[in-house]
């Protein structure tokens, strides 16, 4: 079980690790190029787009029976980088649909709900924000594994952080042993 254990940790912090450098490579190229996924059907489509340090996430749910099949599936759209733009003004307008606009601190949802059925949303979040998700849980687990080397390098028990100098190969107050050695003492100039 204790093999197990730092393999059930590891593997979400590598995974997350993994996600940061993603994210990060995407947020310095999305100030030179704009890079587009999409899923189309009949039914509608989704969209995740990067512009000028944003990610945008585009939503439309409409009944589109009539797409040619070439238009439909996963598609993937490189271009010149912009700034995101809510397009959602430019659609027909009609006075009985619903209209949501919401910004704050960089992050955006803009979204239109039409009386005929047809739904379309954009969500709008600055990269620095995924950046910081996706780096939490790998810099709490360099925190941590510095923070340990640093009580074995001091000769402190790694369960209590008592001082193990006196008992180096077991804790007189939790009991907990320890395999490290105790640390040399700093060695001073001699009298005389």
């Amino acid at each position: 079980m204790r093999r197990i254990l730092p393999i059930l940790f590891h593997t979400p912090v590598a995974l997350s690790f993994l996600l940061f450098v993603f994210v990060s490579v995407l947020w310095i190229r999305s100030y030179h190029l704009s890079d587009q996924f999409s899923w189309r059907s009949s039914s509608g489509s989704k969209a995740v787009n990067s512009a000028q340090g944003f990610l945008t996430l585009h939503l439309t749910q409409a009944g589109w029976p009539l797409q040619p099949a070439d238009s439909l599936g996963f598609q993937y759209q490189r271009d010149l980088s912009s700034r995101p733009v809510n397009y959602l003004t430019c659609l027909s307008a009609d006075a009985t649909d619903i209209d949501t606009n919401w910004e704050k601190a960089g992050f955006a949802w803009y979204s239109k709900r039409a009386t005929r059925g047809a739904y379309s949303a954009i969500g709008v979040a600055p990269f620095w924000s995924l950046a910081t998700f996706t780096a939490l849980l790998p810099l709490a687990w360099a925190t941590r594994q510095i923070r340990s080397r640093l009580r074995n390098s001091i000769g402190l028990c790694p369960t209590c952080n008592y001082d193990l100098r006196a008992s180096p190969t077991r804790c007189p107050e939790c009991g907990a042993e320890t395999n490290t050695a105790t640390p040399s003492p700093v060695s001073g100039r001699g009298r005389g």
